[in-house]
């Protein structure tokens, strides 16, 4: 089973402006990136399982993994750093120490890289 890891956060910029309207938009696009990657699964001829749960992603991904005695987590890094990171903390980061298995962070190039 592939696990996709996905998790959003509502900012100033966001829509929603009370804690219920923020968990309605975070579902919503959760459940739209959960179609996204079933369609990238099938295209490219993965087969995958594609889930979303509630949560805090490090506990929610990390209890995951242990249930599942997954053997390989695969996740993706933003790349924050300094004070952003700091706020923001770090799922991959903690998910390296705390998974129970083995954990590749994979970042992707900038544009301007």
């Amino acid at each position: 089973m592939l696990l996709l890891p996905c998790h959003f956060r509502c900012g100033l910029n966001s829509p929603a402006t009370q804690p219920t309207e923020i968990l309605v938009e975070n579902q919503k696009r959760a459940q739209q990136a959960a179609i996204n990657l079933r369609e990238l699964a099938a295209r490219l001829d993965l087969a995958a399982g594609v889930e979303t749960r509630p949560g805090d992603p490090r506990d929610v991904i990390s209890k995951y993994v242990k249930a599942d005695k997954t053997d390989l987590l695969v996740v993706g890094s933003r790349g924050l750093s300094g004070a952003a990171g700091m706020l923001m903390g770090s799922v991959s980061s903690y998910l390296v120490s705390n998974a129970g298995c083995s954990v590749v962070v994979y970042r992707a190039v900038k544009a301007d890289e």
